[in-house]
């Protein structure tokens, strides 16, 4: 992934639900694999120097946990 990739999905997703894939699963309020987000608002997106991931810190309904407000940061690569 590149700079304007990572800048196009990240005006593709915002305002938008997205299945988001995560490997912890047991430790959720769900039973699955996935937790499902709507994407408010997309503070910032960057490159984890430590992984090498691009990543994105975005403001998210959590429909997995009462459709509470928080604020995330998540991998490109989970989004479903």
């Amino acid at each position: 992934m590149n700079l304007a990739t990572a800048q196009e999905i990240v005006s593709r997703i915002t305002g938008k639900s997205i299945r988001y894939a995560t490997s912890k699963a047991s430790s959720l309020p769900h039973t699955d694999d996935y937790r499902n987000f709507t994407v408010v608002e997309i503070e910032k997106f960057d490159l984890a120097a430590k992984t090498g991931k691009w990543y994105f810190v975005a403001k998210v309904i959590d429909h997995d946990d009462n459709d509470a407000e928080k604020v995330r940061s998540l991998h490109f690569e989970g989004i479903i």
